[in-house]
């Protein structure tokens, strides 16, 4: 009798994994990183792990895919036994990576690609209209930001507190709309480029340099590839207002000419995170080992914790031995073979956040807040459980 109550709970679970999924990547428009945990945990863990239970695990159908992940995964938190020792840390960011995967699995059987692009454009559009009005509403002189970089916390409060990280977030948004853009009614259409426009525009005042050329090499790869009028037409409409804002706003070019200016410390760290790992080129430093490399050659007074680009990261951390593993989990999940009609805007999100993760990316082995799930976990996970059709 108890068993078959419980069996009847689990429509349930299965409804509170696919709801709670769409809460979690709500978060990251409007929760401050450090807050993105409570939701993560009571909307994807508890969840999940209900399922499980329920389900007596028969909810893991691709068993495949969590031992490909859990060997690369298993291994970066072996790492740590050299390394800083936090190996209960590393082993608990590798279970929310695997929850993470299996409330992904559950969603791609439930709803298809284009049910999770209109809530992405959906978020793009309400959170920008949110953040522009709180730039009219801050009291601030506006040429501040125009002249300054600012996160999406320092505009009004909430929302992510890194300018580069606010970028990320918000170039996805972009991608989607511009994807979703053909063959869509006027009225639709013009909410798509509102969109485009609004969030860009908040793009530009993160000043961030990584995230705005990815998101510009992704938009001309579609154009490329898809060679649709629309996109031409898009392009045509977004130059056209480039050039505007150019002739309207007061030194907008010299500005944005001197932040391209900027001397970068990512050659410097490059440098040295090559020299680290060639003194641990087999297994790495180890697990949550900082780099420990000084910023003064650019006159910069601070360490840099880690390589500021993720396949250069699970080098210093794994070594070579973590670097195969990695790339062979990579290309287990992402094989031409997979993609469809269904699952081309996940790999358009995900190209974009490898773009983002080779200027700014950390070790794909850290808590569900950070940048990389949002940039690398979720687009994967999407990609892969989608490559089949919604039946």
């Amino acid at each position: 009798m108890f068993p078959s109550n419980i069996k009847r709970i689990e429509p349930y679970a299965h409804n509170w994994v696919v709801f709670g999924f769409f809460v979690y990547l709500g978060a990251f428009f409007i929760l401050e990183e450090k807050n993105i945990i409570y939701p993560f945990r009571f909307f994807v863990v508890l969840p999940i792990a209900l399922l499980c239970i329920i389900s007596r695990f028969k909810c893991v159908q691709d068993k495949h895919a969590v031992f490909i992940c859990l060997t690369f995964l298993g291994y970066l938190a072996m790492t740590s036994l050299w390394g800083s020792g936090k190996f209960w840390e590393a082993s608990r960011y590798t279970f929310f990576i695997i929850c993470l995967m299996l409330s992904t699995a559950v969603v791609s059987q439930r709803f298809s690609e284009n049910s999770v692009l209109k809530f992405i454009i959906g978020m793009g559009l309400v959170t920008a209209i949110f953040y522009i009005v709180a730039i009219f509403l801050s009291g601030r002189d506006l040429m501040d930001f125009v002249n300054l970089r600012f996160n999406f916390h320092e505009i009004n409060g909430w929302g992510n507190n890194n300018a580069i990280e606010s970028a990320a977030i918000i170039g996805v948004p972009v991608i989607a709309a511009w994807y979703f853009f053909p063959g869509k009614e006027c009225h639709v259409k013009l909410m798509l480029i509102t969109t485009i426009i609004l969030c860009f525009v908040l793009m530009f005042v993160t000043k961030s340099r990584g995230p705005i050329l990815s998101v510009i090499m992704v938009l001309f790869c579609i154009v490329l590839f898809r060679r649709e009028k629309s996109d031409y037409l898009l392009f045509f409409l977004f130059f056209a207002l480039a050039g505007l804002a150019l002739l309207s706003v007061n030194n907008l070019g010299d500005i944005i000419v001197s932040r391209f200016e900027v001397e970068s410390y990512r050659i410097v760290i490059w440098r040295g995170t090559w020299e680290l790992f060639g003194d641990h080129w087999l297994f790495g430093q180890g697990y949550r080992m900082p780099t420990g490399i000084m910023l003064d050659a650019i006159n910069i007074p601070v360490m840099a914790a880690h390589a500021h680009n993720t396949f250069f990261e699970v080098l210093r951390i794994g070594g070579i031995v973590g670097g195969v593993l990695f790339i062979f989990m990579f290309c287990s999940m992402v094989r031409f073979s997979y993609i469809h009609s269904g699952n081309r805007f996940y790999l358009l999100w995900l190209f974009f956040g490898v773009l983002c993760m080779a200027t700014n990316g950390r070790l794909p082995l850290i808590k569900p807040t950070g940048i990389e799930f949002f940039e690398f976990w979720l687009p994967v996970f999407l990609f892969y459980f989608s490559r089949g059709d919604i039946k």
